[in-house]
């Protein structure tokens, strides 16, 4: 990667990750007349952050720098300069202008949104190819990868998926007839259902998407609590696993169910089954089936799906893009 300026200082940069990457950024953003170069031998950029958090990153955590220095246990006067130069909330700023959501979970953690590093990853590449001449880097793609699915499916839309399954298991029940957190979900779907009756460029159809988007990051939290790796007042590790289990478990169910019915699988997600080369009414009663005694909901859509990966994919409905998720699709 780099930004060419004649007659300019030259700023040589080793290596292509997290630190890399926002020095390369910052540098040439400070200084338009220096030339940057970013120096990295792998194959891409970033690729340590993707396994940061459990494939989540943990970005930072949501504090002041006064707060944050009594957590480093080692040395912690060294990182004095850095974060006086570029302090956790600027850092949450960066990757939000860079159109990346971010959440805080326990312990003041912050992640994405979606809990894909990936989409870290994207947001500094994203940034180098913003800034003119920075971003010149050549990717070797393994053949493995070198296709995108481009077909009709039908998209088993999984109705708030993993709160369903924690509300089945009782996990936030008070034992007197009240599940609060059932509470929450049931008004983001109320929410949620209106906004397809709302042009998606509309006002009304934002403002509401961003209140459903708020009622889902409640439920993501209160579900991201029970992963604790430390002390917390929610005693429902167990149930927070068998919630895991029994999803993926589930998905495998009903993506089989239509494989061995001759569908084909595209992609599947935590928001539900891509399924080709089936016909939709054959869609819709293999999942009829496959549901029973299940105690989940699916309103299987047609649609015409363009998917890289499980993370960028782009759905088209009546010939309008209704959703483009991912670095690649959504930039």
């Amino acid at each position: 990667m780099k930004n060419n300026h004649s007659n300019a200082r030259t700023v040589l940069i080793i290596g292509a990750g997290a630190a890399g990457l926002m020095a390369g950024i910052r540098a040439a953003e400070k200084d338009p007349n220096r030339q940057v170069l970013i120096a990295e031998r792998m194959e891409r950029p970033g690729r340590k952050l993707l396994i940061t958090g459990k494939g989540r990153c943990n970005v930072t955590n949501c504090c002041t720098i006064e707060e944050f220095m009594p957590n480093v246990l080692t040395n912690p006067r060294f990182l004095y300069s850095s974060l006086n130069a570029l302090s956790p909330y600027e850092v949450m700023g960066f990757f939000e202008e860079c159109g990346v959501p971010l959440k805080v979970e326990r312990g003041e953690r912050v992640f994405p949104v979606s809990d894909h590093s990936s989409d870290i990853v994207n947001a500094l590449v994203q940034k180098a190819k913003d800034i003119e001449g920075l971003y010149g880097y050549q990717e070797d793609l393994l053949d493995r990868y070198k296709y995108t699915t481009s077909c009709s499916a039908a998209h088993q839309d999984f109705a708030s998926y993993y709160p369903v399954l924690l509300i089945n298991l009782g996990t936030f029940h008070d034992g007197k007839g009240r599940d609060p957190y059932e509470e929450v979900k049931d008004e983001r779907i109320s929410i949620k259902g209106q906004l397809k009756t709302l042009d998606r460029n509309s006002k009304e159809y934002k403002d509401i998407d961003q209140v459903q988007d708020g009622l889902k990051l409640i439920l993501n939290s209160a579900s991201g609590i029970l992963d604790a790796d430390h002390d917390t007042d929610l005693r429902a590790n167990n149930k927070a696993l068998a919630m895991r289990i029994i999803g993926q478990l589930f998905t495998f169910r009903i993506g089989m169910a239509l494989a061995l019915e001759g569908a084909t699988i595209p992609s599947s997600n935590t928001d539900g089954i891509y399924a080709s080369n089936i016909s939709f009414e054959d869609n819709v009663r293999i999942v009829e089936e496959t549901l029973k005694g299940l105690y989940i909901t699916i309103d299987p859509e047609e649609m015409f799906l363009v998917s890289k990966d499980a993370n960028n994919r782009m759905e088209v409905v009546d010939g309008k893009v209704v959703s483009a998720k991912g670095g690649t699709l959504g930039s």
